[in-house]
């Protein structure tokens, strides 16, 4: 799994992935959010997608909108810190 961030997310990234969060798909569901189950990089794979950003926002209101969405959903995901480098 993480040969799959190192390839796909942290070379794009300014910063590597620190860990990985896992929660039941309702808990996305519930948060008004859905699936791209679009198999990139690899075939188990899905965005989370319905980040609604309305435009006429200005940028601090909508980043606050959107984080509050991500901060219900927080507490039912489980942490697990990406392990240290062999």
């Amino acid at each position: 799994m993480w040969a799959i961030c190192t390839n796909y997310f942290d070379t794009y990234s300014q910063a590597p992935a620190i860990g990985e969060g896992i929660a039941k798909a309702s808990v996305v569901y519930a948060a008004g959010l859905n699936f791209d189950p679009n198999g990139k990089p690899f075939s188990q794979h899905a965005d989370i997608v319905g980040w609604y950003d309305d435009p006429r926002l200005p940028d601090d209101e909508a980043k606050h909108f959107l984080m509050d969405k991500a901060q219900k959903m927080a507490p039912h995901f489980k942490y697990s810190p990406r392990p240290p480098e062999k």
